[in-house]
Formats: structure tokens, sequence, C-alpha cells
């Protein structure tokens, strides 16, 4: 059989299999309806508050999206409403410090989360029982009926200004000044979700705690969300144009394969490498076992705690264990701040003592250990 004949047949099926591979591709993979992280403003499904950011702007009050970070929010008073539905904990101080200075100039914070504590220097109670999916009556700034998910109140000071309470007295809603401005607390971030804002009096309730229409301006914290994030190449682009691009890279590599190319690692002799990377490293290691460099492992072992728990939970390496307590506290569930509190002062000292025995070392790297696993396990 001619050689040009047997080349033609094969890049004839080479051809047919990537227009298969292609039409396969655009009734497999169609674009399915898009998905939206809970509680967003712009999301219509029955978890996101797209319905409630409508009817506001459809009444005239000109309400925002907010996807920047805290640092760039208002620091004078601006009489500004910001909305944050169900946000995550704070893993950064300095976030948590820019909405108290925002708040402090003069602009007001309405939280919605079931479960406060820890933000803000709130606190709450759990309340025991089952919870059911029947009305309740509301008491505080009017009597409402509404549907309670949140098995969390919040406990008050004796500033606070409580605007909505259970049939058993809990506070539901409480209202605390900071400087100019204050922060409502609400438990109940549901009420203002599309599935629900429309059952019982949730509107009505929301609207008569917080008097939208005596701001300047009413922004949604999307940024909580995650919104202004980088958008990966899966969200970018469709589905089909992503399975084409890969089809013409593996026919080009088969083309190339054709035409004689050849791909592989680039060799270097054995004799330039081996004597870096074998003989260096068993001398490196038997240095450290002869100098009994305890320190050092301590201090590497400390090391990859504090790079774990940037990477678990937010909490910057670059910041001192004292610094991080609280984050750490909020972070690590199972542990007393007590416990955290004296890991850290121990591992201070041992750090920098002169001499550090066999005995000590195995000590610490157990404790080193615990706080590892309950970082991963978290």
């Amino acid at each position: 059989m001619p050689q040009g004949y047997t080349q033609r047949n094969i890049w004839i099926w080479l051809v047919s299999l990537l227009v298969l591979f292609i039409l396969l591709s655009f009734f497999l993979f169609k674009e399915g309806p898009e998905e939206y992280p809970a509680y967003i403003s712009e999301s219509p499904a029955p978890m996101g508050t797209k319905a409630f950011y409508t009817y506001l702007n459809q009444e005239g009050f000109d309400a925002e999206r907010w996807i920047n970070s805290p640092e760039s929010l208002a620091q004078t008073e601006e009489n500004e409403l910001l909305f944050m539905i169900a946000p995550p904990l704070f893993a950064d101080e300095v976030e948590q410090e820019s909405y108290q200075t925002y708040m402090e100039a003069g602009n007001t914070i309405v939280l919605l989360r079931q479960n406060p504590d820890g933000m803000f220097d709130l606190d709450t109670s759990y309340i025991e029982g089952e919870l059911t999916e029947e009305s309740t009556t509301l008491n505080g700034i009017g009597t409402y009926e509404a549907l309670l998910q949140s098995p969390f109140r919040v406990k008050t000071k004796d500033d606070d200004n409580v605007l909505l309470m259970d049939e058993e007295g809990e506070a539901i809603a409480i209202e605390r000044d900071y400087g100019k401005g204050k922060l409502i607390v609400i438990t109940e971030p549901n009420w203002l979700t599309n599935e629900t804002i429309t059952e019982n009096e949730h509107v009505d309730i929301v609207l008569n705690l917080v008097d939208v229409s005596t701001y300047s301006s009413i922004k949604f914290d999307e940024y909580v969300h995650g919104a202004g994030e980088r958008i990966s190449i899966f969200t970018l682009y469709p589905r089909w144009l992503l399975t084409f691009t890969v089809e013409l890279i593996i026919l080009t590599l088969l083309w190339l394969w054709l035409k004689g190319k050849r791909f592989g690692p680039v060799i270097e002799p054995r004799e330039a490498t081996v004597r870096f990377s074998d003989e260096r490293l068993k001398a490196l290691a038997i240095w450290y076992i002869k100098g009994k460099r305890y320190q050092d492992a301590l201090s590497v072992q400390a090391s990859y705690n504090k790079q774990l728990l940037q990477e678990r939970y937010g909490i910057p390496y670059r910041k001192s264990w004292e610094d991080s307590i609280d984050a750490i506290h909020r972070a690590l569930t199972d542990m007393s701040r007590k416990e955290i509190e004296t890991y850290i002062n121990g591992l201070n000292e041992i750090l920098v003592k002169e001499k550090i025995t066999k005995q000590e070392f195995v000590a610490w790297s157990q404790k080193n250990d615990r706080i590892r696993k309950e970082v991963e396990e978290g």
C-alpha cells in the first residue's frame, strides 16, 4: 500500500474523531443553570436575596452591591446603611476593625446571621428543643408573626436596645451603639431569602426594625461572600469551547508525533547533580542529628502549624502567636482559650531557651502535633 494513501487514511480518521468529539461535547455538555452562593443579592435561587434587593430599588432607595474590601468603606460620617447577610466569621482582625471604624464614624451595619457569636464582641445562647416550621408571635417594635429557624438568641448588654424578642423573652434582634453609628443584629437571615421573604410578616419586620428611608445610601456587602475574587477559566468560558480547545491540543500533538517530533525531559549528566543531592543531604542530616538542634526542629513545627492555620482559616502567617489568639480560639473550637494561651506562652519560652533536653523536645513535639491534628481535622 502506498505510504501517501496510509497517511491520508490516518488523517481522515483523526478528523472524523475530532468532529465526533465536538458533536458529543455540544450535546452532552450543555450549560446548566448558573449556581449562586447562598444569601447573595444577585441570586434568584430560593436561598438568594435578590427579591429584597430588587424591592428596595423599585421603591426608590437606590441599593447597591458592595464588592470591595472593608478597608475601602467610608471612614467619615456618611449616614450609610450596610447589610451583611449571613457572613462567615472574620478570619482577619483587620477586617473586623475596619467595619467597626465604619460604624464609629456614623454609619450603620445590619448583621443578619443565625449565630453571630464572636463577631463584634457579640455573645449568643442556644435554645434547647427542636424548632418547628410554625409561625411564632414576636414582640418588640410591634407584634409580628414570623418563622424562627435559628436556635440562637443574642445575649444583651446594659446599653443594648432590644428590638425584637421571642415568646420566651429572648432577644432575636438588638441595636447597639458604636461611636456615632450603630450595629443592628438579627438572628434570622432566612427572613430575607427569596424562599421565605413573602411568608408571614418578614418584610414588615425587617423594614420596621431598620428604617431604610433615613439613610443616604444602602449597600449589600457581597465582599463577605467572595465577590471580586479572581474568576476561574472554567466559569469564564463555556464548556464546549474548553472541550474544543483540549481536542485541538490533542490533534496538534498527534500531528507533531506523525511528523517525527519527540518529547521528553532534558537529561543532565549524573555527575552534575549527584554530589549536591546525595552527599549534601546526608551531611546535613548527620549534622542535625549529632548537633541535637531541637530548637530548630520545634521552630519548624510551629512554623508549619502557622502555615496550616493560614491555609485553612485565613489567619495571617505574618501575625505573631499572641496577636492571633482570638482568631485561633474561634477556629479551634475543641480547645479552650486558656489551653491556647498556655500553649503559645510555653512555645515562646521553649524557643528562646539556650538548651533543650531530649525529653522537652519530645513533649513539645507532641503538643505541636496536637495543634496540627486540630487544624487538619477541624
